[in-house]
């Protein structure tokens, strides 16, 4: 993966969420003349950026969390150990210890290797709980409702916070029912999240897994906002089925070897197209 991105990275969920909850409530309650372009650096280079914090993918807690207790508040873990991770190698080798394993025991650094794992492991026990409820409660239109309820709620901090900022009634967000489908469909990122979600919910057959949230927090992402996705094969279909692939114009493959015959294909491109306008220019 390195040899593909050399660690260009881009911004992390949750920072491109609040830029799209942004724009949308700027398309839909604020006057054209007050619309103000949310800043946001898309594109990045390595884990910092990736995570939006100076400590890449590493959280500082108070404490470990445990199949007991949930882990403790964020602290700060001073300059000093941070620089003791960076020093560890070089630049290249920091991003690369920090996406897959440090060089020394976990211990030393009292580093939980499998946070991601419990989380996606509690993620799936409570959505399959979840989906169960909800489908002895009605079909699948009341299904549907709630998903896209729970959706817009998630949505809600994000939304208060810009109608402050540019002194607008967030309440004119929803003048009818359909307006919170319509606005979390006009968020991409959460409209993305949504359709690979629903897909599951749909499908109660299907079992949730733990990797589900990782699943879903990067195809998010990646799909609106990247030229091509590689993913597995089920979640290929489910994107391409719910006409994510049309709507953001993205191509979405299931195999690396495929992916980089595309950027290869679509490289080439770009330099025809460039070579074209030097000539127009020059003449």
């Amino acid at each position: 993966m390195h040899d593909l991105s050399d660690f260009v990275t881009v911004a992390p969920l949750h920072k491109l969420q609040k830029a799209e909850v942004a724009c949308a409530v700027l398309r839909k309650l604020a006057p054209r003349k007050l619309r103000p372009i949310p800043s946001l650096s898309l594109i990045g280079y390595g884990v910092d950026h990736a995570f939006a914090s100076k400590y890449g993918r590493f959280r500082y807690v108070e404490s470990i969390e445990t199949d007991n207790e949930p882990e403790g508040p964020p602290v700060d873990p001073g300059s000093n150990r941070v620089d003791r991770i960076r020093q560890l190698a070089s630049e290249w080798e920091y991003q690369w210890f920090s996406l897959a394993y440090l060089p020394v025991s976990g211990d030393d650094f009292g580093l939980d290797r499998i946070g991601q794992h419990r989380r996606g492991r509690r993620f799936a026990e409570y959505e399959a709980e979840r989906s169960a409820m909800l489908h002895a409660a009605g079909g699948k239109e009341i299904l549907s409702r709630a998903l896209i309820a729970e959706d817009f709620n998630d949505l809600i901090d994000d939304i208060n916070e810009i109608c402050e900022t540019i002194d607008v009634d967030p309440h004119g967000i929803l003048q009818r029912r359909e307006d919170v489908s319509s606005f979390v469909l006009d968020v991409p990122t959460r409209h993305t999240y949504h359709a690979l979600r629903s897909s599951r919910y749909m499908n109660p057959q299907q079992a949730w897994h733990q990797h589900d949230f990782a699943d879903f927090m990067a195809l998010a992402v990646a799909i609106p906002y990247c030229d091509v996705v590689v993913t597995e094969r089920h979640w290929r279909h489910v994107a391409i089925q719910a006409g994510l692939d049309k709507r953001y114009n993205t191509r979405i493959l299931h195999k690396l070897d495929d992916a980089v015959v595309a950027l290869q294909s679509m490289t080439s491109s770009l330099n025809v197209e460039h070579k074209v306008e030097g000539a127009e220019n020059s003449a």
